[in-house]
């Protein structure tokens, strides 16, 4: 595997059974502290994009495609749904508290 920036490694074409094998031990070892996540990716014609995700940590993120255009998702915030509320209520960002 290539270090690409520290702390980020990357094998295009690692076979199915290494990245099993790689997430179970990745899984077993991360912590799971605030802020930190592993990400896995890899090429997958089945998947959104062309290319299939695994993540561990938070915030969790989902690959969803769209009119042929994938988008990672993650959980709305308190925030942003009380921003949305206002906005199904006629209300714009700034008035809806």
């Amino acid at each position: 595997m290539s270090e690409i920036a520290p702390g980020v490694y990357t094998s295009p074409r690692m076979s199915p059974a290494v990245r099993e094998r790689v997430w179970t031990i990745l899984d077993d070892w991360f912590l799971g502290g605030p802020d930190e996540a592993i990400v896995m990716t890899w090429p997958d014609a089945k998947s959104p994009g062309g290319q299939a995700l695994r993540v561990l940590g938070v915030p969790r993120h989902e690959f969803h495609e769209i009119d042929d255009f994938p988008l990672l998702c993650r959980p709305l915030t308190a925030e942003t749904e009380r921003i949305l509320e206002g906005l199904t209520r006629g209300y714009g960002p700034r008035e809806a508290g």
